[in-house]
């Protein structure tokens, strides 16, 4: 069994098609015609001088693409600039209007917290949602719980240390001693203010 080989062409079998393909994309390139040499920028139309090169014109899809892109960058740049400059305004006039609450020197630091209102003293004011007289906001609200509860924290503190320690009362001075507290040196560890 002898291989038979067959002969190759020497010639390139592509080249028929590649030639009828070339035709056939030429025709289709050219069927909408030549592209007009007036181009729109964001200034209006311009008509560039000495341009003689002619293009075919492209199709609608094929608009948006290409040398447009350059409006598009443009405009873009255009677009950016005008947000900087919004939001750069809008820094400012927050930053002043911090500034006018913050740094106000005419107050002073007490008078920057805010005590809650009278009406938010009331013990039902967590349960009359529908009363004239109230919180109006959380805060009133949540800041008298936390006074509250201070108020109850301290009372039970202050009792606790009453019951643990027993408190000495200043008298007057005797001749004797001259510190003016009555009790004994031994029974009680005498503290100074000053050495708080």
């Amino acid at each position: 069994m002898a291989s038979e080989s067959f002969p190759l062409p020497e010639s390139d079998l592509r080249r028929s098609a590649t030639e009828a393909k070339r035709v056939h994309d030429h025709k289709a390139k050219w069927a909408l015609g030549i592209r007009p040499d007036t181009h729109i920028w964001m200034t209006g139309t311009v008509k560039i001088p000495g341009t003689t090169r002619v293009r075919p014109n492209r199709p609608e899809s094929h608009v948006g693409k290409g040398s447009v892109k350059i409006n598009r960058i443009q405009m873009q740049s255009f677009v950016d600039e005008k947000a900087a400059e919004k939001m750069s305004h809008f820094r400012y006039i927050v930053g002043q209007f911090l500034n006018e609450e913050h740094h106000n020197s005419d107050s002073s630091a007490d008078d920057d917290v805010s005590e809650p209102d009278e009406a938010a003293d009331d013990p039902n004011v967590f349960y009359s949602f529908d009363a004239r007289t109230g919180p109006i906001q959380g805060t009133d609200v949540l800041g008298v719980a936390l006074t509250r509860a201070l108020k109850k924290f301290e009372a039970k503190e202050t009792e606790k240390l009453v019951r643990e320690y027993e408190f000495v009362a200043v008298e007057e001075a005797s001749p004797h001693r001259d510190d003016g507290f009555t009790a004994d040196d031994g029974d009680f560890e005498l503290i100074n203010s000053a050495d708080l």
